[in-house]
């Protein structure tokens, strides 16, 4: 990673745009082995807990299924795990999603309609634990 951020000049959506467009040169089978590999040797950038790993993945498939009307369930158990480490989140962990939770969302209540969790205080918003995830990861929702 430190070569990537150095060739990107620390800027963290070019060194991530960069890599991108590096595995896909490497060809689709190349990328579905090494995602494999990945996944049988519990792969995942250093200091990061896996619970962030489990975020990234999740989020990120719904970053591209919303927008393109694609829906699938995700595991509300997974939801809540992604949704509490968000929350209790503190910097560095929190640079990527524009800054605190906490701050961001203060005087909102967010609460789950397919899971048992809830979070903060104020207005209610009450949405599926997946566009909770979205909203909490600094994402503007599309509806499903």
């Amino acid at each position: 990673m430190v070569p990537a951020a150095l060739r990107a000049g620390f800027r963290t959506n070019r060194m991530i745009a960069d890599t991108a467009v590096r595995w896909t040169a490497r060809g689709r089978p190349a990328m579905l082995d090494q995602l494999r590999r990945n996944v049988a040797s519990d792969a995942k950038p250093l200091g990061v807990p896996p619970v962030a790993a489990l975020a990234d993945a999740v989020v990120h498939g719904l970053d591209v299924r919303r927008p393109l009307g694609l829906h699938r369930d995700v595991d509300p158990e997974a939801c809540r795990l992604i949704a509490d480490w968000t929350v209790t989140s503190r910097w560095p962990m929190t640079v990527p999603v524009g800054g605190k939770v906490r701050k961001r969302l203060r005087g909102t209540r967010l609460v789950a309609i397919d899971a048992d969790w809830a979070w903060g205080e104020g207005a209610e918003v009450r949405e599926p634990t997946d566009t909770l995830l979205l909203r909490l990861l600094g994402r503007d929702p599309v509806p499903r």
